[in-house]
């Protein structure tokens, strides 16, 4: 997904993982899984390329082969949160949505090496519709 990192950027990186950390798909729960993997970093320039708040988060199913069933459901959890999601080309789902100090981004798609369903969501820093002249 393309996003324009920065463009019409008020806020500053601690206010962009706010944003995702306050996303109810941040905190998803799911009977049928078990988080075990969490990452989270603020936006920061390294080496002179910009990268973004994100949160990456790795379910794994408490039953045999209920992944896809965990896919589902995150995918549905996070349309009903308002995400504005497409299909993916690998059977999972990607999109966006206007937070508080601008747009973010969601991935969700099994990782097929861990079986894992793995949720992705970063700040793109851009200035949210409301607040665009």
């Amino acid at each position: 997904m393309a996003g324009t990192l920065g463009a019409g950027c008020s806020s500053g990186p601690a206010e962009h993982l706010a944003d995702l950390q306050d996303e109810a798909m941040a905190q998803w729960v799911y009977d049928g899984a078990v988080e075990v993997r969490r990452s989270e970093n603020e936006a920061h320039t390294s080496l002179g390329k910009e990268s973004r708040a994100r949160i990456i988060i790795a379910y794994e199913a408490t039953e045999p082969d209920a992944i896809e069933t965990v896919k589902d459901a995150a995918i549905a959890a996070a349309a009903a949160d308002g995400w504005d999601l497409k299909p993916t080309s690998t059977d999972g789902a990607a999109g966006t949505k206007e937070l508080p100090h601008g747009l973010a981004e969601i991935s969700i798609g099994i990782d097929t090496t861990d079986d894992q369903v793995s949720i992705i969501l970063s700040h793109t820093g851009a200035t949210p519709t409301a607040q665009r002249p």
